[in-house]
């Protein structure tokens, strides 16, 4: 049997806020914080768009995440905290957002580096 489009890419189907984030779209992220208020995925859907926005440095989406209470001190499969993601990068005001929201400086990562081993190298 053959598979529709639809069926081989649903979990590959991006949510609204993680493309919003990631294109930095602050009105856009404030609406999609809104839409799934009420969604059981919301805190993980938050949680990657959090990694994203300290990726790439977008501090305004950062915090309207922080502001609807994403996890600030979220991790990806290889133990990168949002604060480790925006040290990696020189995003110093995304860093002093995640600082301001409590990151924690003591995470360590797979590698056993924290935020601040990984600032220095970079």
């Amino acid at each position: 049997m053959k598979r529709s489009f639809e069926q081989s890419n649903q979990n590959n189907v991006i949510h609204p806020l993680i493309l919003a984030t990631y294109i930095n779209n602050i009105e856009m992220v404030q609406n999609e914080l809104t839409k799934i208020s009420t969604d059981p995925e919301s805190d993980r859907i938050k949680a990657k768009a959090l990694l994203i926005a300290s990726l790439k440095g977008h501090t305004g989406a950062a915090k309207a995440l922080l502001d609807d209470k994403a996890n600030v001190n979220v991790a990806n499969s290889h133990g990168m905290s949002a604060l480790m993601l925006a040290c990696a990068n020189g995003h110093t005001t995304t860093v002093k957002l995640l600082l301001n929201d409590n990151a924690d400086i003591n995470l360590v990562n797979i590698h056993n580096k924290d935020a601040i081993m990984i600032a220095e190298e970079n």
